[in-house]
């Protein structure tokens, strides 16, 4: 979740844990909420779609590049924005506490 590497502004995603159990976290830069996947995206659940978070710490620590960890599945709550769009995420599990606490810490 640390995003040191910015190519330019469009890829400067604001993705983030909030707490055990809520994610925030921002679609493709040209996604709109009338697209179709916009749509998918904010009502996964009225429509059956599944959505399912990987998320990995950082690309890269201590020039060790880092695996994707799957962390559950989840359900959008609200969003805004357009261009991205920016939604507020449920974990249908919060996340165990040594998943959490490792997300969370300072990578130096």
């Amino acid at each position: 979740l640390h995003k040191d590497e910015i190519i330019n502004e469009r890829i400067n995603y604001k993705d983030k844990i909030i707490d055990r159990l809520h994610f925030q976290w921002q679609t493709p830069y040209n996604t709109s909420q009338n697209s179709e996947r916009g749509q998918n995206i904010l009502h996964n659940k009225t429509r059956g779609i599944r959505l399912h978070m990987f998320i990995r710490k950082a690309k890269e620590i201590g020039n060790v590049k880092q695996d994707y960890i799957y962390v559950g599945e989840m359900e959008s709550l609200s969003a805004t924005g357009e261009k991205p769009i920016t939604v507020q995420m449920e974990f249908k599990s919060p996340l165990i506490n040594e998943i959490y606490n490792d997300l969370t810490r300072i990578v130096k």
